[in-house]
């Protein structure tokens, strides 16, 4: 019986979502090719508010991809007890499907959430935790959710990131204050109004405010 039982949950732990697999076996050049196409999108867009003020900016599922796949695994490397590798996401209606292979002394498996992102002002941005898996195994979102983000906060720490955490309707929520301004000695402050999640894009409202 009890080796049914461990049977099963290892099965559980082994199972990997589709939208993940289906991700996950893009080629290094695919992601290397996003990755570069965000970073310039990212540059353009800066350039481009400082001459309108304010503007709406859309990056596809595939960029985002290829900014995670290559910049993610940094964000979690002070966590010195899990190792995280080949994140992977797709955005649907409202939400961003989010995983990654995670490697611990004593598990491994596919690791993954469903998040709700909403604006609560400018720059106040609220990341809403509706579940997190290992495989199939559902996993206690509350603290799960807390270790998974411990890495990302303590990475940017001192770059303009701040984070904290409250409970809405028994969810987490991590609500962050970002200062997305690419010169942090300009007087002017780039401002991220709205943030609207649809199937395979992603819309940002920026705002340029101060001088000018």
């Amino acid at each position: 019986m009890a080796l049914l039982a461990l049977w099963a949950l290892y099965r559980a732990m082994s199972f990997v979502p589709q939208f993940y697999a289906d991700r996950v076996e893009w080629s290094e050049s695919q992601l290397d090719e996003a990755h570069e196409v965000f970073i310039q999108r990212t540059f353009n867009t800066f350039s481009e508010l400082k001459r309108k003020r304010e503007l709406e900016e859309i990056f596809t599922e595939e960029e985002l991809n290829g900014w995670i796949a290559i910049q993610g695994p940094r964000l979690w490397q002070r966590v010195a007890t899990m190792r995280v590798s080949r994140p992977r996401l797709q955005l649907t209606d409202k939400a961003i499907w989010i995983g990654a292979e995670i490697h611990t002394n004593w598990l491994r498996g596919v690791l993954w959430a469903i998040i709700e992102p909403a604006v609560r002002g400018p720059n106040v941005v609220a990341l809403k935790f509706r579940e997190v898996r290992l495989g199939r195994l559902p996993l206690p979102t509350t603290r799960l959710s807390q270790l998974l983000v411990t890495g990302f906060l303590s990475e940017t720490a001192g770059h303009r990131v701040a984070g904290f955490w409250e409970t809405a309707n028994g969810q987490p929520v991590l609500v962050l204050q970002i200062d997305v301004t690419p010169d942090p000695n300009s007087p002017e402050r780039v401002e991220v109004e709205d943030l609207r999640i649809g199937p395979k894009a992603i819309a940002v409202k920026l705002r340029l405010v101060g001088p000018g």
